[in-house]
């Protein structure tokens, strides 16, 4: 039951790209980006691990770009640059990570040490990814490690109930990747309110002040470490 935070909306994004993002949004314009697409996000959020402030916060940031480009402040390439954050960047890694240590480890059946030290490697590796870390390589291993299995259309997918072995050989790999970059030990929370805000800035190319939102524990991270290239000059 419910896949995991943002995978409906990368998959409306890719989707996107695919049928050629400039020509739809010309044609379609704001209102099929703040509607269906905050219909997608909506939804993503309300299936996810964060708090009701951080959803709150998240929800923002893409109000304040939808609103942008209705005022015309904004073109289409901004909006393809803000899909390609998500489909492209570590945000969506990091959203898989946290939905695996706050629901899959703790549904498990691992004993309570290893539930313990699996979540600090998946912390650890999220601080990786946070922190712009890893390599390109390590980042592809990441994604391979996942458990994945194949739906009724032949297509790839993040299990939906991974068994002890499968989430134990997870966490083996991700404390190869970890050990290999040299990741610190120890809690981190990632806050992704102000990780999203500062995605937008940067797509903007605008300055914003932090929102005041902390996480549960552990440190606040950069959001600008993998961005596409700016574009700020608008035609």
């Amino acid at each position: 039951k419910g896949m995991l935070i943002g995978c409906a909306l990368v998959g409306v994004i890719v989707a996107m790209v695919m049928l050629g993002t400039y020509i739809y949004l010309k044609k379609h314009g704001a209102e099929f980006f703040s509607g269906l697409m905050g219909d997608f996000l909506n939804r993503a959020l309300a299936q996810s691990t964060l708090s009701e402030e951080q959803q709150k916060a998240i929800q923002d940031q893409f109000d304040r770009v939808t609103e942008k480009f209705k005022a015309g402040e904004i073109n289409e390439e901004h909006l393809t640059r803000f899909g390609d954050a998500f489909a492209d960047g570590d945000l969506f890694h990091l959203m898989i990570l946290e939905y695996v240590e706050e629901k899959w480890i703790p549904d498990s059946g691992l004993t309570e040490e290893q539930k313990a030290n699996g979540a600090l490697e998946i912390q650890r590796t999220k601080r990786g990814l946070a922190e712009g870390t890893f390599t390109r390589d390590q980042i592809v291993y990441i994604q391979k490690a996942l458990p994945m299995e194949t739906d009724a259309y032949g297509n790839e997918q993040l299990v939906q109930e991974p068994t002890d072995k499968q989430l134990s050989d997870l966490i083996g790999d991700l404390k190869i990747v970890n050990d290999e970059a040299e990741i610190p030990e120890g809690e981190y929370r990632v806050d992704y309110a102000n990780y999203v805000r500062e995605m937008v800035d940067e797509i903007l190319g605008e300055e914003t002040a932090p929102i005041d939102i902390t996480p549960a524990t552990g440190e606040v991270m950069s959001a600008t470490a993998d961005l596409p290239s700016a574009s700020p000059a608008l035609e």
